[in-house]
């Protein structure tokens, strides 16, 4: 029940969003594509998701300019993204970094045990040979998803994401833990979208979030806040563009 609350209120604020390279390169607009999701149609015609906008609207992005400039990144770059949240485990090799085939990457000869097979990695010839522009498959969301909630079920984790978000050690964190703000969701907002600027909605949907979280436990109301905050924002797949 908790995950739909957090999936639910987060649907509206993070859906598909374009990308203003135009204007500054990484930072995302306010504006939300409903239709679409940015791909490419073969042509610069608007379909029903653009009425109302021109070339000249600010944060204006043609269907061919957002299919070609937003990709996903590989495992490498997933893998990084969650580890500068949550720190290194075993969690990110296992169901990231050796997922090739999902996520993309050929491996690399010249570093340790990357192109080795394991039982589970598949052959080395089959793990040099990858996509290199990886696609969204099924199986990568399934992985992400699941390194997401490993990672979240875990409450040192949880703190190790908090620390990061407020740039402390996790022993300078205040003890008890705060209940977050809407500083604090700015803050936990840019460890994924670094740079990017806050969709219109998200604020209040956290705000939503922290308080049902907070409301189930209320022995431990701060940490559930944070951990469910993390959750929506880890599983909410638009990170991954570069």
């Amino acid at each position: 029940m908790r995950k739909l609350l957090v999936l639910g209120l987060f649907a509206s604020a993070c859906a598909p969003m374009k990308f203003d390279y135009s204007a500054s390169r990484g930072i995302a607009s306010s504006e939300v594509d409903s239709g679409a999701g940015g791909m490419d149609t073969g042509n610069d015609e608007r379909d029903e998701s653009d009425k109302g906008q021109t070339p000249n609207s600010p944060g204006y992005v043609s269907k061919t300019e957002n299919s070609a400039l937003n990709r996903l990144g590989d495992r490498t770059y997933v893998a990084s993204v969650l580890e500068s949240v949550f720190g290194s485990s075993p969690t990110l090799t296992s169901v990231i970094n050796n997922q090739m085939s999902s996520f993309g990457g050929a491996c690399d000869p010249w570093a340790k045990d990357d192109c080795f097979p394991t039982a589970a990695s598949g052959s080395r010839l089959a793990r040099s040979q990858v996509t290199l522009v990886p696609t969204n498959l099924a199986s990568r969301e399934a992985f992400r998803i699941r390194a997401c909630t490993q990672h979240l079920v875990n409450s040192a984790f949880v703190l190790k994401a908090v620390s990061r978000s407020r740039r402390v050690e996790v022993e300078a964190l205040p003890n008890p833990l705060p209940f977050p703000g809407d500083e604090d969701f700015l803050a936990a907002y840019a460890l994924f979208y670094p740079g990017r600027e806050v969709p219109p909605g998200l604020i209040e949907g956290m705000r939503r979030v922290a308080a049902e979280a907070g409301a189930l436990n209320p022995s431990a109301a701060s940490i559930e806040a944070w951990r469910y905050v993390l959750l929506g924002l880890c599983e909410s797949p638009y990170w991954q563009l570069l």
